[in-house]
């Protein structure tokens, strides 16, 4: 029988020791993941290029392996149980992206950058593919948010981790949370207390991550490590007169302004994104239906410099 593109589950797990299989359950690790998602094997190739009587390719041997990720699922909350706030169900996900956690049930919960990498989460990740399941473990990478007007909010993850060998495997029966993903409506944006006319807000956490080669390592891979991030993202603001709104001054003399802005309004549905110091790229005008706009480009820098890992904070309450 042929295998079908659009039966897919994907679960995933925080790991209590990196790369050791979480080995994550279907009624308590599933979340919705949209269509683009997708999984790619990676390895190195060594061509196996000898002098020889006769001019036939000898083929290559494949050295280190690893699996990267992507993955794409709606930007929504954990949803209620009883007057508890439930975590998100991508929570695994965050964790493993260099995010630390903070927060409770009563308040909701708080997700913000960590550079200590000793306090960094991996997660095991199972995608199930119409009956083919690929295992990657120690997984650790980056996500991307998307927030456009009368859209549902995504975001995604791309994720790298060490190498297993799918297996046939039946396709599980997740237990996916009844909720209805917020539209992007509402939300309150704000851009250094200015409130702007704009389509849509993006934002990328910009995690750089680095293979640990070991030859002690049966695919030549011991981990993955997060070594830097860069977080940035966009605006499209409507033109207004400067004296309402001036880019070019704040990009001119490089001066930073908070970005804030609130996905639904349901108590566990509701995802705020804070940005206490953006610093704009250089201003460009763009055109929307006939109207001035602005693409503008920022760089999410440390609010605090006594403490850092503060320049951008999730919260879902």
């Amino acid at each position: 029988m042929p295998k079908l593109t659009r039966r897919r589950v994907v679960l995933a797990k925080t790991e209590a020791t990196y790369g050791v299989d979480a080995s994550p359950d279907p009624a308590t690790d599933a979340f919705i993941c949209n269509v683009s998602s997708n999984i790619t094997p990676s390895g190195e190739e060594v061509t196996r290029d000898y002098v020889r009587d006769v001019l036939s390719p000898i083929g290559s041997v494949v050295t280190t392996k690893t699996v990267a990720l992507t993955i794409q699922t709606e930007l929504k909350g954990g949803g209620m149980e009883d007057t508890d706030i439930l975590p998100p169900e991508y929570e695994p996900l965050l964790l493993a992206c260099g995010m630390k956690k903070s927060g409770d049930a009563a308040t909701g919960w708080v997700y913000q950058p960590e550079s200590d990498p000793a306090k960094h989460d991996s997660c095991t990740i199972y995608y199930y593919q119409d009956g083919l399941l690929h295992k990657a473990i120690g997984c650790r990478g980056s996500f991307k948010i998307d927030a456009s007007v009368s859209a549902l909010g995504t975001i995604e993850f791309s994720m790298t981790g060490l190498w297993v060998d799918p297996v046939d495997e039946a396709m599980p029966s997740p237990v996916i949370a009844d909720i209805v993903p917020p539209i992007v409506a509402g939300l309150g944006l704000t851009v250094g207390g200015y409130s702007p006319v704009c389509n849509a807000l993006s934002f990328d956490l910009g995690v750089s991550t680095s293979q640990r080669k070991d030859i002690n390592s049966s695919t030549g891979v011991t981990g993955i490590e997060i070594q830097s991030r860069t977080p940035t993202g966009s605006i499209d603001p409507e033109a207004v007169t400067l004296a309402e709104f001036n880019p070019w001054t704040a990009w001119s003399g490089s001066t930073k302004a908070a970005i804030s802005a609130t996905v639904g309004s349901d108590i566990g549905n509701r995802i705020s994104i804070s940005i206490p110091k953006a610093q704009y790229g250089v201003p460009a005008y763009g055109d929307r239906d006939g109207i001035l706009t602005y693409s503008l480009a920022f760089t999410a820098t440390i609010d605090d410099a006594g403490t850092g890992d503060d320049e951008v904070v999730l919260t879902y309450a």
